[in-house]
């Protein structure tokens, strides 16, 4: 079992590496999706983290959070900056900054693997009930049903800070919420179009707006 968000934006490499290696037959995919403005979010958190512990390596890197002056950019201005114009198609998509358009890397998935073989589900649906989610996935896996509760979801990602550029506006989260909307559409339609295993749920829950601060 491999896991990690990364290989979303990889799906040719994934199937050359379990071809080469004679198990491509074997590999069964599963994906959870987050809505894309509380992913981003979580992203946004995640680089900011990872650049107070180690300013050099994420400064090389085309995912910047610092601002010209220095100082820590703000979510809003990151998102202005870099996620925005790739919405509005202003600029190329990023293997880096795409990670929340999501229709745009699952298709390319569904032209090299069987789609019965790639199980797509929602956060939500994992978060609101885990054990039915996990029931799903062994289910997909072939495994056998665990009768015990085996998952409890609790909040692991505690980067808590009283720093301003931690306060997102819910203004701003609704106004990227509507940029996202025409890919959320993009996604419905495309899994709709292209039905999975039985384990899914038809149609794809839709992305709800939720602020959070």
């Amino acid at each position: 079992m491999d896991a990690t968000p990364n290989h979303m934006r990889y799906p040719d490499r994934v199937k050359q590496l379990y071809q080469q290696h004679g198990s491509l037959s074997k590999l069964k995919i599963f994906m959870v999706l987050r809505e894309p403005v509380q992913r981003e979010i979580s992203a946004y958190k995640h680089r900011v983290h990872f650049y107070k512990n180690d300013p050099a390596a994420i400064a090389a890197t085309e995912d910047k959070v610092i601002d010209e002056d220095g100082s820590i950019m703000t979510f809003e201005k990151a998102m202005e900056l870099q996620v925005i114009p790739e919405i509005n198609g202003t600029t190329s998509i990023s293997n880096l900054r795409g990670r929340s358009f999501y229709a745009h890397w699952i298709r390319r998935w569904f032209e090299l693997f069987d789609r019965k073989y790639i199980l797509v589900l929602s956060y939500d649906e994992v978060k609101a009930n885990g054990d039915e989610a996990v029931r799903r996935l062994l289910h997909f896996l072939g495994l056998p049903e665990q009768k015990e509760s085996i998952i409890e979801l609790e909040r692991l990602n505690k980067l808590v800070t009283e720093n301003n550029y931690w306060n997102i506006s819910c203004t701003f989260q609704r106004k990227l919420y509507n940029v996202f909307e025409p890919l959320n559409q993009e996604l419905y339609q495309l899994l709709e179009d292209n039905p999975g295993p039985d384990m899914e749920t038809r149609p794809f829950p839709r992305f709800r707006f939720e602020c959070k601060q």
